[in-house]
């Protein structure tokens, strides 16, 4: 068994909560995986930058099969860096106007449509990217933040920032219904109609903005775990960024799954066994700051403010896009609702860890494991 800690930023520099995986400590872990080459093949390691964030592969493969892996990935990476690029798919929605139509691709029609229709996923929206912006926890708020929009405010001497005014709460939640994307296929395109009107504060119009950075590592790593699967390559692990994580066969056995403490990375709260999975882990501790003793994260509920139901949530078991998109929607979810959410993606075969309360210190759990405090 072997456990690997991702590396991860104390405060606001990635979206999500980190899980620590794979080897004791780094010594072991290239010990362990750069030092054992075989006939057939030999533990790499590759490390790419894709959505302001790493992805990190470790695959046992030959030359041949590990150099084609490594060029289907950046194939993947880069359609998932281009849909944010100044002629791609989500900048073209988010220019268009009220009643525009957008051409979208397959892979964008199939996430908005499953979105908005499984009741699972209630409670993920990547329609919140101008509320996510309004309280001051989008990327623009790192190192060199500069007041640019009406609606900025200057930071407290603290780090934080005074809380946003109520009428623009009020006025960019109306542009995050699911409802006025209009979905549509057309001789073998794909297109969204956006049909959100606009809102207007202070004398400025603000349309609805799509954001999909809370789910494409998750693609990501289903399409790279498929082209494994195609070059027979079966033994290894990726993950991305600090949330999401594919776990192949480990030579050596089981993977043993360390879930981060919210309140000190240096520390887990679960363990889990798994053979091979997903998983990804959604929390309230990564992008974020704190006012009056109040904590404001990056993940939006839907009455507009920044959820304060769990700590920390972990889905296991589905594909990586879902993963993801289901741990950050059960973050809007109170733990006594919990149950009936659970149950309707425990018949898909996930399971999820919910970490809540004020130390981050109750969890409830649909998958057999161990709390453990102090690692």
């Amino acid at each position: 068994m072997y456990t690997y800690s991702c590396p991860r930023a104390r405060y606001v520099r990635v979206k999500k909560t980190a899980i620590m995986v794979f080897v004791i400590c780094l010594s072991l872990f290239t010990a362990v995986f750069f030092c054992g080459c075989s006939a057939d093949g030999n533990y790499r390691n590759e490390c790419f930058f894709s959505m302001g964030t790493t992805l990190n592969i470790v695959a046992y493969a030959a030359d041949e099969e590990y150099n084609s892996l490594v060029a289907k990935v950046k194939e993947i990476l880069a359609y998932a860096d281009g849909l944010t690029a100044d002629d791609g798919i989500v900048a073209a929605f988010n220019a268009a106007g009220y009643g525009e139509k957008v051409e979208i691709d397959e892979v964008i029609y199939d996430i908005l449509t499953t979105v908005k229709t499984d009741d699972a996923l209630d409670g993920y929206n990547p329609l919140t990217y101008p509320l996510t912006d309004l309280w001051g926890v989008t990327p623009r708020f790192d190192d060199g933040y500069k007041v640019t929009e009406k609606y900025d405010r200057v930071r407290n001497e603290d780090g934080s920032l005074p809380l946003p005014d109520e009428r623009y709460i009020e006025a960019f939640l109306k542009l995050t219904d699911l409802d006025g994307l209009e979905l549509s296929e057309e001789d073998g395109k794909y297109y969204c109609k956006k049909n959100i009107p606009p809102v207007t504060v202070d004398e400025t119009e603000y349309g609805a903005k799509l954001d999909l950075g809370g789910c494409m590592k998750g693609y990501c790593l289903d399409e790279i775990e498929k082209v494994f699967f195609s070059l027979g390559i079966k033994y290894g692990y990726m993950s991305f960024g600090t949330s999401s994580i594919t776990l192949l066969l480990n030579k050596n056995g089981s993977w043993e799954l360390l879930l981060t403490s919210p309140e000190d990375n240096s520390k887990s709260y679960y363990k889990v066994k798994l053979p091979s999975g997903n998983a990804s882990t959604s929390g309230d501790y990564e992008r974020y700051y704190e006012l009056g003793g109040k904590r404001y994260c990056h993940i939006i509920g839907k009455d507009g403010y920044p959820v304060e139901n769990a700590r920390s949530v972990t889905a296991i078991g589905g594909t990586s896009l879902y993963n993801d998109m289901l741990s950050t929607a059960l973050m809007t979810v109170k733990v006594d609702e919990l149950d009936e959410r659970a149950a309707l993606v425990k018949e898909k075969g996930i399971d999820v860890v919910y970490c809540y309360g004020p130390d981050g210190k109750n969890v409830v759990s649909t998958i057999d494991g161990d709390v453990v405090r102090n690692l």
